[in-house]
């Protein structure tokens, strides 16, 4: 049975907080997609999909699918915006 699995970000603007290099969300952006390949290699069936946890109310971005491109592009062009409130989440 495939699994499926969905990776949400914080696209909040503290997550663009410039205090070390690389900045939060650098180093979001290159776990997802460290999360993404290693997943996919591990079970072909897998599906993933992504989720922005940021502004009025979670974004979905991509729906879980197994093509490891279409779900790694959506990583690149996101863009910050508001503050993360995890109760509406």
């Amino acid at each position: 049975m495939p699994e499926a699995m969905m990776i949400l970000l914080d696209n909040s603007s503290y997550s663009i907080n410039g205090d070390y290099i690389p900045t939060r969300w650098a180093c979001q952006i290159d776990c997802a997609g460290l999360l993404i390949q290693s997943r996919m290699e591990q079970d072909h069936q897998m599906q993933m999909g992504l989720g922005l946890m940021a502004g009025q109310q979670t974004q979905i971005i991509c729906t879980p699918t197994s093509d490891v491109e279409k779900v790694s592009a959506y990583l690149y062009g996101i863009k910050q915006c508001g503050t993360l409130n995890l109760c509406q989440v």
